[in-house]
């Protein structure tokens, strides 16, 4: 008859971190997530800011070259006066006074 051998057979047994330290460690997970969230938060909004800025920047300056032209019309059209900006009444501009040391003419 053949011999049978019996094995020693070891029981792995399953290590768990204990409940508490799950917790912790599930906690920290939840903690990064958040804080990497939140920066991508703030990234784009720093960008949409960005954006934004670079925009108006743009549209100021668009609006700056209009408002040059626009005066320049109106100085070739009525001379050098003054315009009311409620009213659009025009009168004639008052006369520089001389700056310090100079001789009006």
């Amino acid at each position: 008859m053949a011999e049978s051998k019996i094995e020693d057979i070891t029981v792995n047994e399953e290590k768990k971190l204990t409940a508490d330290e799950l917790k912790e460690v599930q906690s920290y997970d939840q903690k990064f997530q958040q804080i990497q969230f939140g920066l991508g938060e703030v990234l784009i909004l720093r960008n949409n800011l960005k954006e934004r800025e670079e925009s108006l920047l743009s549209q100021l300056k668009e609006e700056t070259g209009n408002q040059n032209k626009m005066r320049d019309s109106l100085q070739e059209k009525y001379g050098n006066v003054s315009i009311d900006k409620n009213t659009g009444l025009i009168t004639d501009a008052p006369l520089e006074s001389p700056k310090e040391g100079e001789n009006a003419v």
